[in-house]
This record gives C-alpha cells, sequence and structure tokens, in this order.
C-alpha cells in the first residue's frame, strides 16, 4: 500500500509539473501575441498618421494650384479685354487712315507714320493671342494636375479608411486574447485545486495505510 502510495505521489508530482509547463508554455504564447498585436497596431497608427499627413500636405497643393488657376484666368480675362481693344482701336485707326488717305493724300510722311502705327498695333495683337492661347493652355495643364490631386486624395482617404479599420480588428483580437488567458487561468486554477484535493485524498489513504 505504501508503494502504491509513493507511486501516486510521484504521478502527481509529475502531472503538476506537466501542467506548470503547460501553463508557462499557454502564458507565453499568449504575452507574446499579445505583443505581436500591440506592435502591429503601432505600425497601423503610425501608417495612418504618415498618410493622414500626405493627404494634408495633397490638399495645400491642391488648394495653390486653384489659386493659380484664377490668377492666370484672370489674367486670360484682362488679355481678351486688351485685344478686343485693340481690335477697336485698329478699326478706328482704319477709319483714320482712310480719312486721311481722302483728305491728305499728299501727307506721304504722315500716312508712314500711321502705316507703322497699324504694323505695331498688328503686331502686338499677334502677340496678346500667343499669350491668350499659352493661357488657356496652361489653364487645361493646371486643370489635368487638379484633377489628379482630387484622385490621389480620394486614393489616399480610402487608404485611410482601410488602415483604421485594421486597427480596429487587431484591437478586437488582442480583447479576444486577454479573455482567452483569462479563461486559461481559471481553468489551470481549478486543475490545481483538483490536484490538491487529490494530494489530500491520497495522504489521507497513506496515514490510514499506515495506521
Amino acid at each position: 500500500a505504501v508503494v502504491s502510495t509513493q507511486s501516486t505521489g510521484e504521478q502527481l508530482q509529475k502531472e503538476r509539473e506537466a501542467a506548470a509547463g503547460y501553463q508557462q508554455k499557454l502564458k507565453d504564447e499568449a504575452e507574446l501575441s499579445i505583443k505581436q498585436l500591440e506592435n502591429r497596431a503601432k505600425d497601423l497608427e503610425n501608417k495612418n498618421k504618415k498618410i493622414f499627413d500626405e493627404k494634408c500636405r495633397f490638399e495645400l497643393q491642391n488648394r495653390e494650384l486653384i489659386a493659380k488657376v484664377k490668377f492666370h484666368e484672370e489674367e486670360r480675362q484682362a488679355d481678351k479685354g486688351e485685344i478686343e481693344r485693340l481690335k477697336l482701336e485698329r478699326t478706328e485707326r482704319d477709319k483714320e487712315r482712310q480719312n486721311e488717305m481722302r483728305e491728305l493724300r499728299t501727307a506721304v510722311t504722315d500716312l508712314a507714320v500711321v502705316r507703322q502705327e497699324l504694323k505695331d498695333t498688328t503686331k502686338r495683337l499677334s502677340s496678346l493671342q500667343e499669350q491668350l492661347e499659352l493661357s488657356e493652355a496652361l489653364k487645361s495643364k493646371l486643370e489635368n494636375q487638379i484633377d489628379t490631386q482630387h484622385f490621389k486624395c480620394e486614393k489616399l482617404e480610402n487608404t485611410l479608411q482601410s488602415v483604421s479599420q485594421e486597427v480596429v480588428k487587431g484591437n478586437e483580437i488582442i480583447q479576444r486574447m486577454q479573455g482567452e488567458m483569462k479563461e486559461m487561468k481559471m481553468r489551470l486554477k481549478n486543475r490545481g485545486m483538483q490536484i490538491e484535493r487529490q494530494k489530500k485524498t491520497i495522504k489521507e489513504a497513506e496515514e490510514r495505510a499506515v495506521a
């Protein structure tokens, strides 16, 4: 009976050691999983901040491009007004030239001056027309850049939303792991209590056997 009791005690000791080893293993695995999830959550938060900063930078560039478009649009409108004024001026010059030719056919010098003025006006009109075309091309280019910036901003907003969802999922996994760890501790505690009861029963059996 004593030998049997001693064998049972050794078996219980081995079970306690195995239970303690298993408990420590579960604890280490749970702590490692929680640490990995916490690192992942931290990385996602850093990535989230970086994307948000980049979004703000793109929005600032977008506002600057809009201001440039407005400025060039105002210049284009001013150039159009100047062209209209020069067209009217050229028309008036033509009328004056015709009147001078009828009234002062012998005033060759004056006529040459008027012709030179007309030539200068036509040259200026051509230059302004080129500037207007350049302004139109620049406006089109800036509008395309604005569309591109809008697309980038929308893409960044979608990425930001996806990263935020990953952070929420990571927090949910951490909470679930903590709950499972708590439940495992409770089971191990119950197992320890059961082993203690078995020890007590064996001790009582040994005492009875000795008696």
